[in-house]
């Protein structure tokens, strides 16, 4: 499979599918098929070794039976230097069997006014080539965007709290 973008924040397949093997005497290995985050890798390194991970980990162990059926990846991309988080954009890109869609919207904006700016429909397109974004209903991936609504809304929240802290 070629690599398609020259952005920094790329959602294509390579970038996401990256094996991971971890070997230890005590651990007799597992296949994990569910999508994680960088976030995940030591959340599972405290599993295997059977150590409770910090509270300030967000990630969760790729081993956890409850994770598993995570259908979906996001990511979040800023750009270059150092954010400006009033102004600049956060590319979100989400990808699932299905879909790879990719917003931009500022933090303190309404999701709303953001742009959908590509669009992949990977059940006819598995390789991502064809950029369908204004050519897929919305109804069709509303369910992605809603996962990215309530993530920005997050960041939003947090951005407001930071911002208020140092005026």
């Amino acid at each position: 499979v070629p690599l398609h973008n020259v952005h920094v924040n790329c959602f294509d397949k390579e970038c996401y599918h990256v094996p991971m093997i971890i070997r230890h005497p005590f651990f007799a290995g597992k296949e994990v098929n569910s999508y994680h985050n960088s976030k995940d890798v030591f959340p599972t390194f405290f599993d295997i070794l059977n150590i409770n991970k910090p509270n300030e980990m967000t990630g969760v162990s790729m081993l956890n039976v409850t994770n598993e059926n995570q259908s979906y990846i996001m990511t979040e991309y800023m750009g270059p230097g150092c954010p400006d988080m009033s102004s600049k954009q956060i590319w979100f890109s989400i990808r699932d069997n299905d879909y790879v869609v990719a917003y931009k919207v500022c933090p303190l904006d309404t999701f709303e006014s953001g742009v959908i700016s590509e669009v992949y429909d990977l059940k006819s397109d598995p390789d991502a080539i064809y950029n369908r974004a204004g050519k897929v209903s919305i109804k069709e991936i509303q369910y992605l965007l809603d996962i990215m609504k309530s993530r920005h809304l997050q960041i939003q929240i947090k951005t407001r709290d930071f911002i208020s802290k140092y005026q």
